[in-house]
């Protein structure tokens, strides 16, 4: 147990695993009732898209309550490979299936590591 600012004690339960679902899904089902936070990483805002049997809607369950930090992202490719903008990027992944990766640690950790492009 610990003691913050507000000089009210509070516990922190991690809650590790399946790219923070466990977590995050224990944060929904607990009871609205103000004492149960979840700090929300870049990977919990895509694992909608990456699991496709969540039991919550990380839109609809989760309300943001503040901001304590950012973390800059960026995409990279080698300078041989022809897109030289996102835009550019998306226009060829569709028009070549399959030549383009992104590798990363984990399934929805794929905003906590360098990603590159390539063909």
């Amino acid at each position: 147990m610990a003691v913050g600012a507000t000089r009210q004690p509070f516990v922190v339960e991690n809650r590790p695993g399946a790219a923070t679902n466990i977590a995050t899904e224990l944060v929904v089902r607990a009871a609205p009732d103000g004492y149960t936070l979840l700090l929300v990483v870049a990977g919990n805002t895509v694992n909608g898209s990456v699991f496709k049997n969540l039991n919550y809607d990380f839109n609809r369950d989760i309300a943001p309550v503040a901001s304590i930090g950012g973390i800059p992202l960026a995409m990279a490719v080698t300078p041989s490979f022809p897109a030289k903008t996102v835009a550019e990027f998306i226009a060829y992944a569709k028009a070549n299936p399959g030549k383009t990766y992104m590798p990363r640690r984990a399934t929805a950790a794929c905003c906590t590591s360098p990603a590159r492009c390539s063909r």
